[in-house]
């Protein structure tokens, strides 16, 4: 059991990436601390899809009854439906039923999107990205502050990882309004590791992965800091 529904899909995106896995069936569990009013949920929604620069908000309807959220409308893209899916699992959403979510081509039509990138305050897009953030399971909740300036972000914080460092800087570029990020903050492993012990673990990680695995790359690692060398094949 988990806290979120981004939590369980996190677990299964690791494990579809192992090399040697055939099928996955995730019976991971997601459970909220406390309720929330459909209309509540469906407004949350409704914000989180419009503040996504890579949804065209104005053609997605959202319902909601007791939970059960039911997207309709038209995307542009496969990857359009399947973001705007993952986006309206804001806290307290059983599921989304996302059948009556058409792809058209047509609706990939940038022009249909001019009306999104209008003028946004710098205090609306750091509002947009605060929520952005506090919705996304890889960064920890607080640990990351926002300063916004004519729409040029700057992140500052302490996170445990790299890759929470990074999801950080992607929920930014991903928000409207955002012309440039500027990431400023550190990583703070909550362990720390001997550099021999780490390469180990990055070889270990490269040898169960199905796109590198036969690849040829060195690693050396000083002071915290990885150097990969060699050649790959994209």
């Amino acid at each position: 059991t988990v806290n979120s529904w981004q939590e369980k899909e996190l677990c299964a995106k690791i494990a579809r990436g192992v090399k040697g896995v055939e099928e996955l069936k995730n019976g991971i569990l997601f459970e909220y601390a406390e309720g929330r009013p459909d209309d509540e949920i469906k407004q949350d929604i409704l914000q989180t899809l419009r503040w996504d620069v890579l949804i065209d908000h104005a053609l997605v309807d959202v319902d909601v009854i007791e939970g059960h959220v039911v997207l309709s409308g038209v995307v542009g893209s496969l990857a359009e439906k399947r973001r705007a899916i993952a986006k309206a699992y804001v806290s307290n959403v059983a599921d989304v039923n996302a059948e009556n979510l058409d792809v058209r081509r047509w609706a990939r039509d940038p022009d249909l999107k001019a009306g999104k990138y209008g003028h946004v305050s710098d205090d609306d897009i750091r509002a947009a990205l605060q929520d952005a953030l506090r919705q996304d399971p890889r960064v920890a909740a607080g640990a990351v502050s926002v300063a916004v300036d004519e729409g040029r972000v700057t992140l500052r914080g302490i996170l445990d990882s790299l890759k929470a460092k990074n999801a950080a800087g992607q929920n930014a570029q991903n928000t409207v309004g955002v012309q440039t990020v500027n990431n400023r903050v550190k990583v703070r492993p909550l362990e720390q590791y001997d550099d021999t012990v780490l390469e180990k673990r990055i070889r270990k990680s490269f040898q169960w992965d199905p796109y590198v695995d036969n690849d040829d790359i060195m690693v050396e690692v000083q002071l915290g800091i990885a150097e990969l060398l060699g050649t790959v094949d994209t």
